[in-house]
């Protein structure tokens, strides 16, 4: 598979499928993994750009220890550029929605649109203490099973654990390629992003996934943070899009529903891809 090198580390990517161009933006602790599911249905309609961002899977650490949400979106324009991509859409989970965000902010002009899912633009009191409270249990108990355990009951809704019990090692596995450095810093980004200010100048496109249930990024937060609903609000061309019933995780609780509204809301934007 081939690699690019961007802004001094070396990322490694996959291109595959065909159709306009869609790049995806996983999560922090998972990576590229997380929107696996998706791609059954979006292959079909996209050319998808899957990568291991800096300091996830087989691309380079560098600046591991000090990485921001806004270090990781100013490599999109740049793998973009590598890959010989003028723009595209922007397709992304958790940390990865933050990053895509970031990127449609400082870089409006490479984004097709944005689909962001399971992110907050600012974390309010109660969201510092989850990610400060996970911080020190992967310190203490390392990228386990425990601590996969306990990362999956606030991430997926009870109903789907009882359903899916393989859901705890299938987990595990896809979180130990990962380091614990980049996991720190990821949950470190994810404590200090702020991107208030910048929404409401981002004019593309942006399509907001919620879950009803999520408890980690909640739709609605205290007047300290900005929720999914807000951001929706800040941002002058958004659409909120929430699935009842689910947990954090709508990408594996509902995956088909949600590939086909991301399908549907690019189809509602025609082409833009020229």
């Amino acid at each position: 598979m081939p690699y690019a090198t961007v802004n001094g580390a070396k990322l490694w990517y996959e291109l595959f499928g065909s159709g306009e161009p869609m790049v995806l933006l996983g999560g922090g602790g998972l990576g590229r993994f997380n929107l696996h599911p998706l791609l059954p249905y979006l292959q079909e309609h996209f050319e998808i750009l899957s990568l291991d961002q800096r300091g996830y899977g087989k691309s380079d650490p560098v600046g591991a220890g000090s990485m921001r949400v806004e270090t990781w979106a100013d490599d999109v324009p740049a793998l973009l550029d590598a890959v010989g991509w003028e723009k595209a859409h922007m397709n992304s989970t958790a940390l990865g929605g933050m990053v895509a965000l970031a990127a449609g902010i400082r870089y409006p002009d490479r984004c097709l649109s944005i689909t962001a899912q399971g992110f907050f633009s600012k974390p309010d009191a109660a969201r510092r203490l989850l990610l400060e409270g996970l911080a020190d249990h992967c310190r203490c108990a390392g990228l386990s099973r425990g601590f996969s355990a306990v990362l999956a009951t606030v991430a997926l809704s009870p109903e789907h654990l009882e359903a899916h019990p393989e859901a705890i090692g299938e987990m595990t596995a896809m979180m130990q390629t990962t380091s614990l450095e980049t996991w720190l810093a990821a949950y470190e980004a994810m404590r200090e992003v702020d991107l208030g200010k910048g929404l409401p100048t981002c004019h593309v496109p942006t399509l907001i996934i919620a879950g009803e249930l999520d408890e980690a990024t909640p739709l609605d937060m205290t007047a300290s943070g900005i929720g999914t609903r807000k951001t929706g609000d800040l941002l002058p061309d958004a659409r909120l899009v929430i699935f009842e019933g689910s947990g954090h995780v709508t990408i594996f609780e509902r995956t088909k529903e949600h590939a086909e509204a991301i399908i549907d809301f690019v189809a509602s934007l025609g082409d833009r891809s020229g």
